[in-house]
């Protein structure tokens, strides 16, 4: 299943590049998602008045955070393991929805992101609290698993602000559905579904 997501959205992309354009740009941007932070860098290709496709490469790092391990047992769990599992990649598409004065615009942002790497994992030994009588748990040490498929489909809206002449800034806020398959050491069950709210924001220069 793995490699056959790779392939797809290697297409995908592939196709993207090739689309006849009004209009073209190149993004940077930070992402924090539910899987954890990365930056993006997109090329981006308008191919009508009001819609506009991307595809792009995505380097993730991991970070120290105080994990979830109930209601969001996955979120920021993403820990590249190696150089290959430090990049990713994605699929944009911006639907124009209001066109503001001085070049600002505001839109309608859906969009994947896949990475194919491992999780930072907890382990735990139970231990009794006597002075309450109660089950507790310690972490016990932290484990790599992985490496493990994420897929991260999203959908929210997208603020353009003319900066400056073909200079925009651009920041999303959405909604997401963590898709994470794999091998687990540390969960029962290999395929595991997760809701998050991704946020962006970054520079785009249209090329023309």
């Amino acid at each position: 299943m793995e490699s056959r997501c790779i392939k797809c959205l290697l297409v995908i992309m592939a196709t993207v590049l090739t689309i006849n354009s009004l209009g073209q740009s190149l993004d940077l941007h930070y992402l924090d998602a539910h899987s954890g932070e990365s930056f993006g860098f997109y090329y981006n290709r308008k191919i009508n008045e009001r819609n506009n496709v991307s595809a792009g490469l995505k380097l993730h790092f991991s970070r120290s955070y105080d994990r979830d391990n109930l209601a969001n047992a996955f979120k920021n769990r993403l820990s590249p393991n190696g150089f290959a599992e430090h990049f990713g990649l994605g699929l944009k598409h911006t639907f124009l929805l209001l066109d503001l004065t001085n070049g600002h615009s505001i839109g309608l942002n859906s969009g994947i992101h896949l990475a194919y790497a491992s999780i930072a994992s907890d382990s735990y030994i139970l231990s009794l609290d006597v002075s309450t009588n109660e089950n507790i748990y310690y972490t016990f040490s932290r484990i790599n698993d992985g490496p493990i498929l994420w897929l991260e489909p999203e959908i929210g809206l997208i603020l353009n602000l003319k900066l400056y002449e073909k200079l925009y800034l651009t920041s999303t806020l959405g909604f997401s559905l963590s898709l994470i398959k794999g091998e687990f050491s540390s969960y029962a069950g290999d395929t595991f579904y997760e809701f998050g709210m991704p946020f962006s924001t970054g520079v785009s220069y249209r090329l023309k």
